[in-house]
């Protein structure tokens, strides 16, 4: 079930809250590869990151926005991650240019 605190999570990325992200993800970190969907319409849930590509794909964020979102997302996602997720973590960062 999709949680308050994934709702948050949500909405500080849609305000684009960088410090509130780094704040809330300071203190609940697994939060960082739950998945958020990716809006009232389409419910799927995908890893936070996923949507901030979706994101730049669409032109709701810009390449500076989303470097800025990756790096409150990148350490609480590295402590927090499992194998079988980790590769598409790092696929869409290395398509979308996060990681250089």
């Amino acid at each position: 079930m999709y949680s308050t605190m994934q709702s948050s999570i949500k909405t500080l990325i849609n305000t684009k809250d960088y410090q509130g992200l780094r704040e809330a993800l300071s203190t609940h970190p697994e939060l960082a590869n739950e998945g958020i969907p990716c809006d009232e319409v389409i419910k799927t849930l995908a890893h936070p990151l996923h949507r901030i590509c979706d994101g730049v794909f669409t032109g709701k964020y810009t390449d500076n926005e989303a470097v800025e979102f990756e790096q409150s997302l990148i350490i609480p996602m590295m402590i927090n991650t499992t194998y079988s997720n980790c590769w598409e973590i790092w696929l869409d960062a290395i398509l979308f240019g996060f990681l250089s």
